[in-house]
């Protein structure tokens, strides 16, 4: 959710001010302006293509290799814990930081 730029994640953030410059720059210029139209198009289309991955690979029936594969080790569950919490809470240490 956070590469497609969906709030609260990180990517959001960072999206949405690249989006926000591309727009106020392409009050100017129009080519920027349908670049960041066909932006706002792709953001949107990504958003739609994750959701299907999503349900097809993770909420759909295992195939026979995941079925039988052994769990992840202690530590690649640790590493993708760290990395959840990072990708939930991170725009807000930049708050933080920035005020």
């Amino acid at each position: 959710m956070a590469i497609t730029g969906v709030p609260p994640f990180n990517g959001f953030f960072s999206k949405f001010m690249i989006i926000l410059a591309g727009f106020e720059i392409g009050i100017h210029h129009p080519l920027v302006l349908v670049l960041m139209i066909v932006t706002m198009i792709e953001s949107v289309g990504s958003f739609i293509w994750i959701l299907k991955w999503m349900g097809v690979n993770v909420l759909g029936a295992p195939s026979d290799a995941v079925a039988n594969a052994a769990a992840p080790p202690l530590p690649i569950k640790f590493v993708l814990s760290v990395l959840i919490i990072m990708t939930l809470i991170s725009q807000y240490i930049v708050f933080l930081l920035l005020s």
